[in-house]
């Protein structure tokens, strides 16, 4: 489905920390698990989308990382790889006010 340009927003605090760029129907994205390939990931091979929850989704194609592995790697909560719920802000920058400083 196509998600509203909010659902996709939240989540561009994760896509530029992966350094993804839009292709097709989701993001290429560089692994965060670069020493788990051969020579780094240096052709991007993480592959991110959203999922039918709204939730993003990812998969490295490169060394198999699951998204469980992906979002460890990142240091990103698991929380804001999910949609804000429905009138509440951003997870991210909501956790950027309570902490005052960066994830």
């Amino acid at each position: 489905p196509g998600w509203p340009a909010a659902v996709v927003s939240s989540y561009a605090e994760i896509l530029e920390c992966l350094d993804a760029r839009q292709s097709g129907r989701g993001w290429d994205g560089c692994c965060p698990l670069a020493a788990r390939h051969r020579n780094g990931d240096r052709r991007p091979s993480l592959r991110l989308w959203v999922g039918e929850r709204g939730e993003l989704v990812a998969r490295c194609l490169g060394c198999g990382a699951n998204w469980g592995e992906i979002v460890r790697a990142t240091g990103i909560a698991a929380r804001h790889w999910w949609p804000p719920r429905e009138g509440e802000p951003n997870p991210v920058e909501k956790t950027r006010g309570q902490s005052g400083g960066d994830l």
